[in-house]
């Protein structure tokens, strides 16, 4: 269950379920530059063991061409991608969720 509370101007989000898996929209996650310009939708979501998020396209190209992965606040990739909230609120440490055919598909992930 996500609950989106409204303070001050800003959107938390708070997975009730399990604690964990909360990420505060002004934690500091990782993008690809490709997500972070608009060019491509997020792929991939990966909730690092070390409690880390990443959100990238999916594509192997990065670092080609000066490409590569940012650091950004949680809430600018909510306001782009407001859809991967109900992702990020079902991926617990060490797991990570990838979209094939319009779907997200839930996996563990070796850090």
């Amino acid at each position: 269950m996500c609950i989106m509370q409204f303070e001050q101007g800003r959107s938390r989000f708070t997975n009730l379920a399990d604690k964990k898996t909360m990420v505060d929209d002004e934690s500091i996650v990782y993008v690809c530059d490709h997500v972070l310009s608009g060019d491509r939708e997020i792929h991939v979501i990966v909730h690092h063991g070390d409690d880390n998020w990443q959100f990238t396209c999916g594509q192997h190209d990065h670092f080609v061409n000066g490409a590569s992965i940012r650091p950004i606040h949680f809430e600018h990739v909510v306001s782009r991608n407001f859809y991967i909230v109900e992702v990020v609120q079902n991926i617990k440490r060490g797991w990570l969720a990838e979209r094939t055919v319009g779907r997200w598909q839930l996996s563990a992930h070796d850090d």
